[in-house]
């Protein structure tokens, strides 16, 4: 697999935009928050919310941590108010490996995943009924929001 270079214009495609708003609005994100944005693209997030701490992780020079998920990775430890994970899972060659390595790290999870995935070429990719039972190895589900091309999952760590 072709590793994903997220860049400016990659992430300003006007179903992002509206996936990070619904994201926001759903959680009423304030200035009291915490957020670890992993796959954070242009950091689009941070236009419709104003979090008191905020790092955002991906794979280009905007992040204010750069790494390849497909690799060895750690995450900042932190009480994490959120993670959010969004349009990054449907990239990765691995992901229960990924998911192994952010549980245990915040109260909730924001992870989404598209619906049809023809543009990205990945053999292991999963769909979406794929996903899901991947997900819930991992987390607990409390809430699912269909967007037009995008699920959003909301999760919490399994008790």
């Amino acid at each position: 697999m072709t590793d994903y270079v997220a860049t400016p214009q990659s992430t300003s495609n006007p179903s992002w935009r509206q996936r990070n708003r619904a994201i926001a609005k759903i959680f009423k994100i304030s200035k009291k928050d915490s957020i670890l944005d992993l796959g954070c693209g242009s950091k689009d997030l941070l236009n419709y919310c104003k979090p008191k701490k905020y790092i955002g992780i991906d794979y280009n020079d905007i992040a204010d941590i750069k790494i390849n998920f497909n690799n060895e990775f750690t995450i900042p430890k932190y009480n994490w108010d959120f993670i959010v994970c969004s349009g990054l899972i449907e990239y990765l060659n691995n992901a229960s490996y990924f998911l192994d390595q952010i549980k245990n790290n915040s109260e909730t999870y924001v992870i989404t995943y598209k619906f049809k995935l023809t543009h990205i070429e990945n053999e292991n990719k999963l769909t979406h009924a794929q996903f899901k039972e991947v997900l819930i190895k991992h987390f607990e589900i409390t809430k699912t929001i269909d967007l037009k091309t995008n699920s959003i999952f909301i999760c919490k760590d399994l008790k």
